[in-house]
């Protein structure tokens, strides 16, 4: 496994862990229903049961080992990247932005949960703005491991 791999593995596993042990100590503290929808502007729409919260971090967690165990495939040999390591850093180059989105979601549920005046606005943006740098960074990824 190359150093880069490594990195993004480690990095996904400790974000997508401190995920899991903020959970487990905020849920006592949670009501019985939390927050489970709310619109652009930060206004809670539905409730659910407060157990659903490990359907998230489940959910989440299977996610990203369904993208390590899709990286370990053997793929065509008819790809366009430069070499099976390329191939296999763009695939588990998804896994950090999957955790960081796990962790985000669950601080933004538990705190609007505990208090609903929380400002949660700020929300949205932040996750538009995450994805379009994931998404420029991933194509910058795989622009540069391109076969020339």
């Amino acid at each position: 496994m190359s150093k880069a791999n490594r990195k993004i593995l480690i990095f996904s596993a400790v974000i997508t862990v401190v995920s899991w042990i903020y959970v487990i100590f905020s849920y006592a503290a949670l009501p019985k229903k939390i927050v489970g929808h709310f619109n652009f502007n930060g206004k809670v729409t539905t409730y659910n049961d407060k157990y659903t919260i490990w359907f998230l971090l489940g959910i989440f967690t299977l996610l990203q080992y369904a993208i390590y165990w899709l990286s370990k495939q053997k793929t065509p040999n008819k790809s366009s990247l430069k070499s099976k390591a390329a191939e296999k850093t763009v695939a588990l180059f998804t896994m950090p932005y999957v955790a960081v989105v796990l962790l985000l979601l669950n601080i933004l549920i538990v705190e609007k949960s505990l208090n609903n005046s929380f400002n949660s606005g700020w929300f949205l943006f932040f996750f538009i703005g995450l994805t379009i740098l994931f998404i420029v960074a991933f194509f910058t990824l795989i622009y540069k491991n391109l076969k020339t």
